[in-house]
């Protein structure tokens, strides 16, 4: 345990000193890429045992090993992912150590992640110390490829705020060859998307997704008569599993922030006559923000917080179809993952007013990191060294 609190001190120290004069491109850039540095060391050099999902991912590349002759880039009786099985093709004709698995691996997601807190988060150590807090920073040493594919998809979120549609589409590929939940993900970005026009558009998703709650065993048995090839996937319900302590917590905030950005949408107009006009937006009867002169800027920023909060109304949606569809929590990931970006956006601008809630929201992220290396949930503690 005690290597995982070493690096997390380490890299609050190292925030602490790129940012003590304020936070700037060049000073994110330096500090995301420090902190690749030592979270891949820490995820390169775990030996097999660590990570519950880690041997088997061991026992499938030395499968790859084993297979003298490609035939085929899918494994030869497992079902892989095509992206991954590739990764596995290549280094099974360089290498038959599974240590270099594991780094390339570990490089990819860790470089994939922190780069995307980088180019999106206006605080990134606030951002990264929610990784850890929220429990991301260990199961990405379980979930290898499904967090290889969230580290793909969430481009699609910048990318559709800037309108690049085809760059947006491609990345969704590339993401599905990995995961193809990843066609969920882009589904719920495009609604996010869509209705961030509205001020109150994640609102009204959020209230849509709680209507339909009572009615989720009618909903999924209708689903299910539909497509009856999944029933086998609810073999294991249990219908009075309820919702756990931390999860609820986890829900409740979610829930508050989504109204504190429909509040903060609602309420805050651009200044009228001309000191406005270079930030406005004009407003109509139905809440539609529409692009005035100079406001394009004022726009974006109005619409990222949108889509932010509906990605809030969607987690909260998932703690509730968790106590109905296995696995749920593991799609609730996703949409959980967009408060490393909303809560620096929620900060106070002005650095003194923001320093109680960075040195709060710090301590409750050391706090919840212990938990989650004390209940070792994904049996990544103790740490063991691979030499």
């Amino acid at each position: 345990m005690l290597i995982y609190l070493i690096l997390l001190v380490v890299i609050i120290l190292v925030g602490l000193l790129c940012f003590s004069s304020g936070i700037t491109p060049r000073k994110k850039r330096i500090f995301c890429n420090i902190t690749i540095v030592l979270m891949s060391l820490v995820q390169c050099l775990r030996d097999v045992s660590i990570g519950e999902d880690t041997s088997h991912y061991v026992e499938w590349f030395r499968e790859y090993c084993d297979i003298k002759s490609i035939q085929s880039l899918h494994h030869p009786w497992r079902d892989v992912e095509l992206g991954y099985s590739v990764i596995n093709i290549i280094l099974s004709r360089i290498t038959h150590n599974p240590q270099v698995l594991i780094a390339v691996i570990s490089i990819l997601i860790v470089s994939l992640h922190i780069k995307f807190i980088e180019k999106n988060s206006k605080d990134p150590l606030i951002s990264v110390l929610l990784f850890f807090g929220l429990n991301f920073f260990l199961t990405s040493m379980v979930s290898w490829r499904q967090f290889i594919m969230m580290g793909i998809i969430f481009w699609m979120y910048p990318l559709l705020l800037k309108r690049k549609y085809f760059k947006a589409f491609l990345v969704l590929i590339v993401s599905m060859l990995f995961h193809d939940t990843a066609i969920i993900f882009a589904a719920v970005l495009l609604v996010a998307v869509l209705f961030s026009r509205y001020s109150t558009g994640s609102l009204w998703i959020f209230l849509l997704c709680l209507a339909s709650v009572p009615f989720l065993n009618i909903i999924l048995e209708g689903v299910l008569k539909i497509l009856p090839a999944y029933r086998i996937y609810f073999s294991t319900i249990r219908y009075d599993v309820g919702i756990g302590s931390l999860r609820a917590v986890f829900m409740a905030a979610e829930t508050i922030m989504l109204l504190v950005v429909v509040y903060r949408l609602g309420t805050q107009r651009p200044k009228s006559g001309a000191a406005g006009q270079a930030q406005a937006i004009v407003a109509t009867a139905k809440g539609k923000m529409v692009n005035a002169v100079g406001g394009a800027a004022v726009v974006m920023e109005r619409r990222k917080l949108a889509i932010l909060a509906t990605m809030m109304a969607v987690a909260v949606y998932c703690g509730f179809l968790s106590m109905y569809i296995p696995y749920m929590f593991r799609l609730g990931y996703y949409f959980d993952y967009f408060v490393l970006l909303l809560v620096p956006e929620l900060m106070p601008k002005k650095a003194n007013s923001a320093f109680p809630y960075k040195v709060l929201i710090a301590v409750l992220c050391i706090v919840l990191f212990i938990y989650y290396l004390s209940t070792n949930a994904g049996q990544t503690v103790p740490y063991k060294f691979f030499f």
